[in-house]
C-alpha cells in the first residue's frame, strides 16, 4: 500500500518529491519496528499471557495510524510507519498461538490450518 501511495503525484507533492533513499526508509522503518517489537511482545506473552500483548499492539497500530493519518512532514511519515510495525509485532506474536489455545481440541487442527492459510490473503 506504501508503494501505491508513494507513487501518486498528490502524495509526491506534499512530501515535496522524496529521493529513493527516503523512500526506502519510510518503508524499511516498518520492517526494523515490527522486528524490534517482537522481543516486548515475546515477553509480555510469557509474563502476561497472550492477550494482553494484543490489547497493547491495538494501542500502538490507533497511535501510528493517527500519526500516520495527520502526518505533516517526512519524519512523520517514518515515526508512524515504526510505530506500526511496532504495535504488529505484538499481534503477529501471539496470535497463533492464542487461536490454538481457544480452539477446541477436535478442531484445533483445522481451526489453526484456517488461520495460518487465510491471514495471508
Amino acid at each position: 500500500m506504501m508503494n501505491g501511495l508513494q507513487s501518486l503525484k498528490v502524495w509526491k507533492d506534499y512530501f515535496h518529491h522524496p529521493e529513493a533513499a527516503l523512500l526506502g526508509s519510510i518503508n524499511a522503518l516498518y520492517i526494523v519496528g515490527k522486528l524490534l517489537g517482537l522481543f516486548p511482545a515475546t515477553f509480555l506473552s510469557d509474563k502476561y499471557g497472550r492477550r494482553m500483548p494484543m490489547y497493547v499492539g491495538f494501542g500502538f497500530l490507533l497511535i501510528g495510524t493517527v500519526v500516520q493519518g495527520a502526518a505533516q512532514n517526512v519524519g512523520m511519515m517514518i515515526a508512524a510507519r515504526f510505530v506500526l510495525g511496532f504495535g504488529t509485532a505484538f499481534l503477529a506474536q501471539p496470535s497463533p498461538v492464542l487461536v490454538t489455545e481457544l480452539a477446541y481440541p477436535t478442531h484445533r487442527g483445522r481451526v489453526t490450518a484456517l488461520y495460518n492459510t487465510f491471514y495471508v490473503s
